[in-house]
């Protein structure tokens, strides 16, 4: 299955990258009005819950229900999901991500552009 992951390059000097190389990243599910934080260019790392700017397509040997599971599981770590009323919206947001994935090439290099991955060049 295609799924996003932290990829450590530094092609801009504004690309910064504190996840584990290789993790599961997701897109920020919430972006704040400060210029200087970066949460509105940069993924989250599943386990580090960390930022980078950048992130690639890699297919990974799970299937839809475990990703599902990793997904939830990272969002109630960081405090997203409190209760059984926003599972209904963390599933669908680790669908949109299933399908965005999917229809990206691997290894495609990916930022992160008014809110949707970006393919680099």
């Amino acid at each position: 299955m295609r799924v996003f992951v932290a990829e450590q390059t530094s092609e801009l000097e504004s690309d910064f990258s504190f996840t584990i190389p290789g993790e599961l990243v997701h897109l920020p599910p919430l972006t704040c009005d400060c210029p200087d934080c970066g949460c509105d260019r940069s993924v989250g790392g599943f386990v580090s819950h960390k930022a980078t700017t950048t992130f690639v397509v890699r297919d990974l040997d799970m299937s839809p229900s475990e990703y599902i599971e990793l997904f939830l599981d990272t969002l109630t770590q960081g405090g997203w999901i409190r209760g059984p009323a926003d599972v209904d919206w963390a599933i669908d947001f680790a669908k949109q991500h299933m399908q965005m994935a999917s229809e990206l090439p691997v290894e495609t290099p990916l930022r992160i552009c008014d809110s949707e991955p970006t393919v680099t060049s």
